[in-house]
């Protein structure tokens, strides 16, 4: 049995629907009881035994959809077995049941929300913005040619904004306010309208902000309908009709409709109940039911009609879901609907424990989210949200009201690094879903809220569309600030167990907390133990002394270990023992693309990791670009996130297709369109239909391979040395060095491996990490991340390297006074003989995002190398690895030069500001190394002192910086 409750909370009365059963107890309290934080956990503990699918997953995106339990899917498949549900348009006795359990779902949803069917009127639609787009073509049809204003708030969804192209199509006046445009009416303003004031207004606005939580006055329904308040620089008209958005709202509060009395109100089962989805509802005050006129009829909205005869569309107005319904409506989900809500009431029972458990969580989460701070002090999170207090206008009066009255379960917040910049609200998203932690980032589909919280004016949206910003892209940050956030949201499954997971990670990957102190009073080691890379140039310079202590190694010898070249943007590397050089790098690196055929954008394994498994091959002798796709077979497994092959010689077969690599551009009649880039506009060639078609058949979506035109040139702006050098498709760089050493030092440092005692990193292991950071030169003999201190680099032959080594071991050993200037005549004389040879200018250390997850082998993604690497490789919050680099073009020979395996590079500048590599008590990579501390000290060398030398740091700190070193404060080190 199922008993309707009328029972008294926040000041108004809720309408609560809950299950007759002796160990179900009803809460009756007002908001002034204080209540146990979490009583209800233990509830939401029960829940969650009953959702395996949430087994290893953390799920913060109730906002989004809300979950669905075993028994409660168990509990709709047994309604739809139970007795065949037919056509309910049909006459017989699955119809009539399928009719009946229409009209009990649609009585049972409006008690749901307070709602009597005196004074509501309850549509089915497929969802919320289903009812929106309906109730915008029922309106906007004039009502005796009066004038219609439609206004919505600014922190409405956009389904809500939507309406306004509809409205604007008829003539209608539209515009956008904010709560400060609210504002009371003098009683004598409203006696009576002039005629210029009769017509209506529809004002729409949000019960909460799906973006940020933040709820707005219900109470602004009746006082916009009475002429209490009205919308500054709007006149009062003397209709005005309430549309009141409860999508977001419902889902976690009670709402009692017969109090607020809005006229319109659209919601989403799906985000109160998670099961089914593609069933939303239009409820509509019968006041206002005689304002709308649906144009369009369909099956079952009308009593008879006559194909020839126009005026005989008669519409049955007694009903008014019957001619909003248009044609058969789902039936099948209603059932389901019914179930899902029958369940909800036995197992939860009430909104009210609902609302009540989920302000619990998001306020624990607010608070765990607020104690994390950087080793500075200054915090990592920043919450996009209200004060504790909040003035609120009610009946013309102003009051504090409650935070929690005023925010819903939704924590919406950006991360800040160490130095204040703001985190890329994608990538902490990525990094969370990559930890199995599902949450939302970006404007969420609310352009207003987001614009609002990040500051971005209308000149600041036509800067952002210009670059190529879209709904959902990777690209969030302009000029510092990020476009949107991250939002978690709670539901009545969600624990306290869910926030400690969520800030735990944003703690390991995000939070900058390193105090290593020398002496072991204070050694909280994070294992952020690496150099932090370093961007920008330095002009400082280093002089060691004779003073200097221990003994060093030989000089590196920097060589090139392997090449790669990309044909294809995001495709398979393919490697090549020598290749030319041109302006933009690799001749033909990256000269070719994938875009999305509907949206011209260039994909990349971001979005589809199975494009790793095209390989294209760049065949000079031939002139022919080889690209070999894969295709589906009966043993190859497709899903929508990776593509699993057994053993790819056996399970999967593949077709070639070949290509010309130079093409007449003049004559060519294949220049398509233009496509984006990071932000670039390309204008872009097609290649080949044929092509086009496998390519989609293989990745599940139209799209198609184009090349970038060699009239267009794009150019690279994150060289602050040598800006506007022009490039391919690459995204900001000619190169990506990579380090031997560095990919060894991050395998060994990896769980998997770092428990292992003497692990041996094997050649193909290497091979296969390193791959997934898609690099162009890999180099060996240099010391783990050394590359992050290059800025200049010559490639050889170094025709004197062995004497140049020795005359630096002079240095360090002999006197400075006189070998230092003998070593910078000798190092002018030596650079002067090879400056033909090709030069590399830095760019910037790369930055890493979860793409280098995706094993690039199988297009399978995993929580490595970035997981290992967040931790170790961070600097201000971000992660790097590998270094990028331009050719400078006054070095290439007019006859033209080739990079080659094996070949030396000659380090010829570096930012000289002292690195420290590891200082943690002999800890190198999570290891003892012969309890020895090593000190980078530039030039490829290493100075080691014993463990036992710096037992006392203050005593020894003065041998360690000779007179004329520079030696700079290390807040990560306290040294």
């Amino acid at each position: 049995e199922v008993v309707v409750r009328s029972e008294f909370f926040l000041n108004f009365t809720i309408q609560v629907v809950i299950c007759a059963s002796s160990n179900k107890r009803s809460t009756m309290e007002t908001h002034d009881r204080k209540e146990n934080v979490f009583e209800h956990e233990d509830l939401s503990r029960k829940l969650r035994k009953d959702m395996p699918h949430l087994d290893g997953v953390t799920y913060l995106d109730h906002a989004g959809s809300s979950l669905y339990t075993a028994s409660q899917l168990q509990l709709c498949t047994s309604t739809l077995l139970l007795h065949p549900l037919g056509n309910p348009h049909s006459i017989n006795s699955s119809s009539a049941r399928s009719t009946r359990i229409i009209e009990e779902t649609r009585s049972l949803a409006l008690q749901f929300f307070g709602a009597s069917q005196t004074n509501y009127e309850l549509v089915f639609t497929s969802s919320a913005t289903d009812a929106l787009h309906l109730l915008a073509h029922s309106y906007s049809s004039p009502v005796g040619k009066q004038p219609l204003n439609f206004s919505y708030h600014q922190h409405s969804h956009t389904s809500v904004v939507g309406m306004r192209r509809i409205f604007t199509q008829n003539g209608t006046t539209c515009q956008m306010f904010t709560s400060s445009d609210v504002v009371s009416v003098d009683e004598c303003s409203t006696a009576s309208f002039s005629e210029s004031e009769i017509g209506r207004h529809l004002i729409a606005y949000p019960a909460m902000c799906n973006f940020s939580g933040k709820k707005f006055p219900l109470a602004w329904c009746c006082q916009f309908q009475q002429h209490q308040t009205k919308i500054h620089n709007i006149p009062l008209r003397k209709t005005t009709r309430v549309l009141l958005d409860a999508a977001s709202y419902v889902s976690s509060s009670p709402i009692h409709l017969d109090r607020i009395q809005p006229d319109f109100v659209c919601i989403s089962f799906y985000k109160i109940f998670g099961f089914p989805t593609g069933i939303g509802c239009l409820l509509i005050r019968r006041a206002a039911a005689n304002e709308l006129d649906p144009v369009y009829f369909g099956g079952g909205s009308v009593r008879a009609y006559s194909s020839s005869l126009l005026h005989e569309n008669l519409h049955d107005n007694s009903v008014i879901h019957t001619r909003m319904e248009f044609g058969t409506p789902n039936f099948l989900g209603i059932a389901q609907l019914k179930a899902s809500m029958e369940h909800f009431m036995y197992s939860i029972g009430s909104m009210v424990i609902v609302k009540e458990h989920t302000n619990s969580i998001s306020e624990y989460c607010r608070e765990q989210l607020q104690a994390c701070f950087h080793h500075n002090g200054k915090p990592l999170v920043v919450l996009n949200g209200l004060s504790e207090d909040y003035l609120q206008s009610d009946n013309n009066s102003t009051k504090v009201v409650p935070f929690l009255q005023l925010q819903g379960p939704i924590v919406n917040f950006n991360l800040c690094r160490c130095d204040g910049e703001l985190a890329s609200p994608s990538e902490v998203c990525n990094i969370l879903a990559l930890n199995e932690v599902h949450a939302r980032s970006g404007c969420l589909c609310n352009a207003g809220a987001c614009h609002a919280m990040s500051s971005i004016s209308d000149e600041d949206y036509h800067v952002m569309v210009q670059k190529g910003y879209v709904c959902g892209t990777t690209d969030d940050i302009m000029n510092g600030l990020p476009i949107g956030g991250v939002r978690v949201s709670f539901g009545i499954s969600s624990l306290r167990e869910d926030v400690d997971r969520l800030v735990t990670i944003l703690k390991d990957y995000f939070l900058d907390q390193s105090t290593i102190k020398l002496n072991g009073l204070s050694c909280k080691s994070d294992h952020r133990l690496t150099a932090e890379p370093t961007n920008k140039l330095s002009e400082s310079t280093l002089v060691p002394s004779q003073e200097t202590q221990s003994s060093f190694n030989n000089l590196y010898h920097v060589q090139i270990k392997s090449l790669f070249i990309y044909p294809i943007k995001s495709c398979a590397a393919q490697q090549v023992f020598d290749w030319p050089l041109c302006n933009t790098g690799f001749l033909f690196d990256r000269t070719w693309m994938i875009v999305d055929r509907n949206t011209g954008r260039a994909l990349s394994q971001k979005q589809c990791p199975k494009m790793c498994l095209i390989k294209p091959i760049v065949d000079l002798d031939s002139n022919l670009l080889y690209v070999d796709v894969p295709v589906r077979t009966s043993s190859t497994v497709f899903t929508s996130d990776s593509f699993v092959e057994a053993s790819p010689s056996l399970t999967t077969q593949s077709q070639t297709f070949a290509l010309p690599l130079v093409i007449d551009e003049a004559s060519s009649s294949r220049l398509t369109s233009t496509s984006k880039v990071c932000g670039d506009t390309v204008d872009i060639y097609g290649c080949m239909e044929e092509l086009d078609e496998v390519l989609s058949d293989f990745l599940l979506r139209p799209c198609r391979l184009v090349r970038q035109a060699s009239t267009y040139e794009r150019k690279c702006r994150a060289s602050e040395t040598c800006p506007n050098q022009p490039l391919s498709l690459a995204n900001e760089a000619h190169f990506l060095v990579t380090s031997w050493s560095s990919m060894q030092s991050l395998i060994q440092a990896m769980p998997q491996t770092s428990t292992k005692s003497n692990t041996v990193i094997g050649e193909l292991e290497t091979q296969s990490w390193l791959a997934r950071f898609r690099p162009n030169i890999v180099v060996s003999g240099s010391a783990p991340f050394e590359e992050d201190e290059w800025r200049h680099l010559e490639l050889g032959p170094i025709t004197e390297s062995a004497t140049y080594a020795d005359e630096s071991l002079q240095v360090l050993h002999g006197n400075t006074t006189n070998k230092v200037k003998q070593h910078e005549n000798q190092t002018e004389s030596h650079l002067s003989k090879i400056l033909v040879n090709p030069q590399f200018d830095f760019v910037r250390c790369c930055r890493r995002c979860n793409m280098v997850c995706v094993d690039q082998s199988t297009g399978i993604q995993t929580s490595e190398p970035i997981s290992t690497l967040s931790k170790f490789r961070k600097r201000k919050g971000a992660t790097y690895f590998g270094v990028l680099f331009n050719v400078n073009p006054a070095t290439l020979p007019e006859s033209g030069t080739c990079l080659k395996s094996n070949q030396l590079i000659s380090i010829c500048e570096r930012n000289t500001v002292l690195s420290v590599l590891c200082l943690a008590v002999g800890v190198f990579w999570g290891k003892i190394v012969h309890e020895t501390i090593y000190v980078f000290v530039g030039s490829g060398i290493y100075m080691m002192m014993p463990l036992k030398i710096i037992q006392d740091p203050e005593n020894i700190v003065p041998k360690l910086v000779p007179e004329g070193w520079q030696f700079t404060y290390s807040p990560r080190f306290e040294c």
